[in-house]
């Protein structure tokens, strides 16, 4: 699952703002994919993979992620999130293997025919991020 999203860091730096410092760039230090909770939603929380803690998700149903952010917490007002998902040994965007999501703190209808994502909570050190994919 680690080749498959690959996370795009960026701040609100070129919108009419001052640039903020490389220091102040969110990173991130893990990502947790939830893989027996979003199983057991799935129904694949029985298969051996899952119980090692790989994912197994199903298409059109949402999912769950957390990001760790050890250095400094995610600012709503200069920090968004970008997910790169790939698909396959060679994604494409002209096939639909690669595409980017922006994580905002949105709603998103669940009947939608697109991916989304959006982020449902963020503390001090986390970010807890939903998927709907198609």
């Amino acid at each position: 699952m680690k080749d498959i999203i690959k996370l795009c860091l960026f701040t609100n730096a070129g919108r009419n703002e001052a640039p903020i410092p490389e220091t102040a760039t969110l990173r991130i230090g893990g990502i947790h994919f939830y893989s027996k909770e979003n199983g057991t939603n799935h129904h694949t929380s029985k298969f051996e993979l899952v119980e090692k803690g790989t994912p197994i998700l199903r298409r059109g149903q949402t999912f769950f992620i957390a990001l760790r952010t050890p250095v400094r917490p995610f600012d709503e007002s200069r920090d968004f999130i970008k997910l790169t998902f790939n698909f396959g040994p060679n994604p494409s965007p002209l096939n639909g293997t690669k595409f980017n999501l922006n994580a905002e703190k949105k709603t998103f209808d669940r009947t939608q025919t697109s991916w989304a994502c959006r982020i449902v909570a963020h503390d001090r050190n986390a970010i807890s991020v939903e998927v709907i994919g198609n």
